[in-house]
């Protein structure tokens, strides 16, 4: 667990994701990234496409979104989307 990041994933209307996670792909609007513990901070717009979970190296969750916001911290990932279009396990 000491290499893991907080993920939550919140829209208007559902808390999607709250868990530890030792990676998240995100749909940045430059480009997609995927952030691990002891990431630099930063704020970000998200853009309609999908977020992976990872949470472990060989079990993940996927969350298809519509455009919204993120944070990253070191030790945690906030993303604010508007609704959430599909999940995978």
């Amino acid at each position: 667990m000491a290499d893991n990041i907080k993920v939550r994933i919140l829209t208007p209307n559902e808390v999607a994701c709250n868990c530890m996670s030792c990676a998240v792909t995100i749909p940045a609007e430059m480009g997609e990234m995927q952030i691990h513990k002891g990431h630099i901070s930063l704020v970000s717009r998200l853009k309609k496409g999908k977020i992976i979970v990872f949470k472990t190296s060989q079990k993940s969750q996927e969350f298809e979104v519509e455009e919204g916001l993120f944070q990253v911290n070191a030790d945690e990932v906030n993303i604010l989307a508007d609704k959430i279009l599909n999940r995978e396990e």
